[in-house]
């Protein structure tokens, strides 16, 4: 499933015409009907983060702390780092924010 801005399409139809499409005044409220009859979903912005290593990781121990570049919340773990921060909920695959 991909998301769009029906509003955004409904101008680009009007653009479109507008720049000499054969669009008749029908087809472009067809596909209006079309368009805005469409289910809707809501949405969630998606919080992108990764682990950095903590520099104050303690000598004699065999955990490591890492820490969510979004919140900058501290985590010991020992074996494996998770998919999401427990904390803000940030997804941890390193990418740009969807907003």
């Amino acid at each position: 499933m991909r998301l769009i801005d029906a509003d955004a399409l409904d101008e680009t139809f009007s653009r479109l015409n507008d720049d000499g499409w054969q669009l008749t005044r029908g087809d472009h409220k067809r596909m209006e009907s079309v368009l805005f009859e469409m289910p809707t979903i809501d949405a969630e912005l998606v919080i992108h983060a990764e682990w950095i290593e903590d520099g104050d990781n303690q000598p004699m121990s065999c955990d490591k702390v890492y820490c969510c570049s979004n919140c900058k919340q501290n985590r010991r773990l020992e074996s494996r780092l998770t998919n999401y921060c427990s904390e803000c909920g940030a997804k941890m695959d390193g990418g740009e924010d969807d907003g």
